[in-house]
């Protein structure tokens, strides 16, 4: 009798502590919380009572036991690990393995103020154990915990989510801690993911290396095509218009001589996305795709691959929104405008100018032509001339008898891996440019195929001969991509109204936050010259320092999350905190003045920025009205 109602108490107990657990995670992390809920719970992981009469957990593999903590004291095996962590010189302290979360639990205490803790566990049954086992709800309530769980893309999917948020600033700073159970059952998931991280790091500072003069750029041409912008359909209005079709991406890669000529058989039963580079061997041909695209801003892309090109009416344009002006006014065709989605300045455009036409561009043409077919629901999704690598005589492209620049390969600075695993040679934009086809793919529902028979591997691809893909998927007529466009934009009046007030509005904001940075300018010197008097010597003027220090972080980060000047200061202060990082905790009179000069010419650069964008947003709204009104 007394066993059962123990028993039943045990149960209800656990129930609680899981409701209680799971309700924290829905909050925070809703992703990895719909995982939890479809974990099947067995055998395989089990609670048992440590010595000290702690839980600990047993994972069984075939014939194995292998046990997670301590089987005497797992949370005094946890605080020796704790203890052993450079908490000063560290910003983003990656955990793998959360365990029954003695170790995070211990280590959160130590955390200094600007580290954040990722934890990663891979065994989601084990952490539903754990969720079931302890009420862990003031670890998973600290602020400084990030956790993420599942398998490898799931995970992957996860960080580059995280680092394109104010944790990018402490990844100059990373320590990682490996639990003995994941470095025994999962090696290759901390591998792949840990090497996926630093390639995702790597593709988010390539991504923000623009400067103020080449973002200003794009904002003036982006005005400079407000008129056919404002006219032109918006993208939401095709959603799921080919819907379970198939679409082939055609790029410029060196295997595009291969299979070229079968394009012809694809018209009017897959829809063909040409990449701009590609346009006139297929009009050469007789081949006409269903819609050409180009991402570039130059002047060369105009000259290159639309000036002086008979182009039939029939083709449409697919064009980024900064797209030189003398593309979208020659241009005989339909036209469509595309703002790059998770790049700040580019959805302020679309916003201020009512477009409903955000996709995830990426670093190349051919990523715009891939989300696009994604928006557009097509199934599958073909590439064909995507290598992503020199072809074994070191040519770039393969258009017509254009091969593009030859080099010498044996001098590659990177290298990937082809169909068969052996490392063919590459480039780094190249590597980028996989990297987020990858991570792409990897959220996609569609079936991807790789027909370029050719270059790189792209994880999550089909591998198929061209003509074996048309003869399985484009057999049936399909509707022109034309024919599908809607007409000139019925909404242009209400749009231009709307344009208007957002310009003022934030004009108006760059103001207050240029007060901010001037603020901030007064806090830094002020304290360097109590610095030159002598002051900050004791522990509490110290500490009353740093909290000016963080008062001043606070107006840099609120500043940098105005979504519209992001896009002209994340390169700067990405660099900024770098530099502070470097310098570890700020705990002696010399870090605090190195500090204090950094910040100080950090804000100075900021508040110019601001100044100079505000009177071209003053220039740019005038010019746009005169034109509009015209």
């Amino acid at each position: 009798m007394n066993g059962s109602i123990t028993s039943r108490g045990a149960d209800i107990q656990s129930e609680n502590f899981f409701a209680e657990n799971m309700a924290v995670i829905a909050k925070r992390w809703p992703g990895l919380a719909s995982r939890i809920l479809n974990v099947k719970s067995g055998e395989r992981v089990i609670t048992e009572l440590a010595r000290n009469n702690q839980m600990t957990a047993v994972i069984t593999t075939g014939n194995e036991r292998l046990y997670v903590h301590s089987t005497y004291n797992p949370s005094s095996e946890a605080q020796r690990l704790a203890e052993s962590i450079p908490y000063d010189q560290t910003f983003f302290l990656v955990l793998y393995g959360f365990g029954l979360g003695y170790y995070a639990e211990n280590i959160l205490p130590r955390l200094n103020k600007k580290c954040r803790l990722i934890v990663i566990e891979p065994d989601l049954e084990l952490f539903a154990v754990a969720l079931r086992s302890r009420n862990l709800r003031q670890v998973l309530l600290n602020d400084s915990i990030y956790i993420t769980g599942g398998d490898a893309s799931q995970v992957d999917q996860d960080l580059a989510a995280l680092i394109h948020t104010t944790y990018l600033f402490t990844v100059s700073n990373m320590h990682f801690i490996t639990l003995p159970y994941c470095r025994r059952l999962y090696y290759d998931f901390v591998r792949q993911t840990r090497e996926r991280l630093f390639r995702q790091i790597h593709s988010m500072l390539f991504e923000i290396g623009n400067d103020v003069a080449d973002t200003l750029t794009g904002l003036r041409q982006s005005f400079a095509n407000l008129k056919t912008i404002l006219r032109t359909p918006s993208l939401s209005s095709l959603k799921g218009a080919y819907d379970g079709k198939p679409a082939i991406i055609v790029s410029a890669g060196p295997s595009l001589n291969k299979n070229v000529d079968l394009l012809d058989r694809a018209k009017g039963k897959a829809l063909i996305l040409a990449t701009d580079a590609v346009l006139k061997l297929l009009l050469k041909k007789g081949i006409l795709p269903d819609a050409v695209l180009s991402v570039e801003r130059g002047i060369e892309t105009y000259n290159y691959f639309y000036r002086n090109v008979d182009i039939p009416r029939e083709i449409v344009l697919v064009g980024l929104s900064v797209l030189v002006p003398e593309i979208y006014n020659y241009y005989p065709g339909k036209k469509l405008v595309v703002f790059r989605q998770g790049e700040a300045l580019s959805e302020w455009i679309a916003g201020v100018m009512g477009a409903e036409s955000l996709l995830k561009v990426g670093g190349s043409v051919a990523h715009l032509a891939f989300s696009l077919a994604r928006h557009l629901g097509a199934n599958p999704i073909i590439f064909v001339g995507q290598d992503l690598a020199f072809s074994p005589e070191g040519d770039t492209h393969g258009v017509g008898e254009y091969y593009g620049e030859r080099v010498d390969v044996n001098k590659a600075e990177e290298y990937v891996p082809d169909y068969n695993g052996k490392l063919i040679p590459s480039t780094r934009i190249w590597k980028n440019f996989l990297t987020w086809f990858e991570n792409e793919i990897a959220e996609t529902n569609a079936i991807c195929i790789d027909a370029t028979e050719g270059g790189a591997y792209i994880q999550g691809t089909l591998i198929m001969k061209l003509n074996e893909a048309l003869k399985k998927y484009a057999h049936r007529a399909i509707k022109p991509f034309y024919e599908v466009i809607p007409e000139d934009n019925c909404r242009t009046l209400e749009r231009y109204e709307l344009f208007k007030v957002l310009m003022k509005e934030q004009i108006n904001k760059n103001n207050a936050l240029s007060s901010k940075a001037i603020q901030a300018i007064k806090n830094s010197r002020r304290m360097q010259q109590m610095l030159a008097l002598g002051g900050a010597r004791s522990p509490k003027e110290i500490r009353r320092f740093q909290r000016m220090l963080e008062l001043n972080d606070k107006h840099l980060v609120e500043i940098f999350q105005e979504p519209f000047l992001r896009a002209f200061i994340q390169t700067l202060v990405t660099i900024t905190h770098f530099k502070i990082n470097k310098l570890g905790i700020i705990d002696n009179p010399n870090k605090l003045e190195q500090s204090l000069r950094i910040q100080e010419s950090t804000f100075q650069q900021i508040d110019g920025i601001i100044k100079v964008i505000n009177n071209e947003l003053e220039l740019l709204y005038q010019q746009a009205i005169d034109v509009l009104n015209s």
